[in-house]
């Protein structure tokens, strides 16, 4: 489980990235060249290879044809999932118990209201 805050800003840029592509589906190294050319994020390939696989697995984006695509309209995403990016592997764990207590305040916000998903910030 990724329990570093630095996976929700990943998930953002990526989420930001695909949103704003006009090319449907991207492998990692693509991704990775929105990112820098973006100068939105330091890119590790290796940990975004990571952080994109378990964002296929919580439903954020699709992957298949050698590719990532959004699963669903970024004004469909709920702040929730990403918040599971950094949710604690212990259920009583102080960070756990931050991002339950989020996660219960936002529970039916959009992504899209919460950031701005605009090329420019």
């Amino acid at each position: 489980m990724l329990s570093e805050w630095r996976g929700v800003e990943y998930v953002l840029e990526v989420l930001r990235a695909l949103h704003n592509s006009k090319i449907e589906r991207h492998d990692s190294k693509q991704i990775a060249e929105l990112l820098k050319d973006g100068n939105r994020i330091e890119v590790n390939l290796s940990y975004l290879q990571k952080v994109l696989q378990r964002m296929a697995r919580i439903g954020l984006v699709l992957s298949s044809g050698g590719g990532y695509k959004l699963a669903r309209p970024i004004n469909e995403i709920m702040v929730n999932q990403v918040l599971d990016f950094c949710a604690a592997p212990e259920p009583k764990s102080p960070a756990s118990v931050i991002v339950a207590n989020i996660k219960s305040a936002v529970s039916l916000t959009g992504i899209d209201e919460f950031y701005d998903f605009t090329q420019d910030r």
